[in-house]
């Protein structure tokens, strides 16, 4: 099963591998063109029971309006 994540406004949807690091540099797999996103951002990681998003930034990163640092994505 292929699992995507869609973007809220603009940008294109991101289509989640084992691992998938997002950021605005060349070693993110989705790269996004954002001046508060960094090169390496965050990742989106297969967990034992589902994928969860792990904050590479040091800052947080917001997942529906919540600061954190990893959280399992429903």
């Amino acid at each position: 099963m292929t699992f995507i994540l869609k973007p809220v406004g603009s940008g294109d949807p991101i289509t989640l591998g084992e691992r998938t690091r997002i950021g605005k540099g060349p070693l993110s797999d989705a790269q996004i063109d954002d001046s508060q996103v960094i090169d390496l951002h965050c990742q989106v990681f297969q967990g034992d029971d589902g994928y969860v998003i792990q904050d590479l930034s040091k800052n947080g990163i917001l997942v529906n309006n919540a600061s954190t640092s990893q959280i399992r994505l429903n």
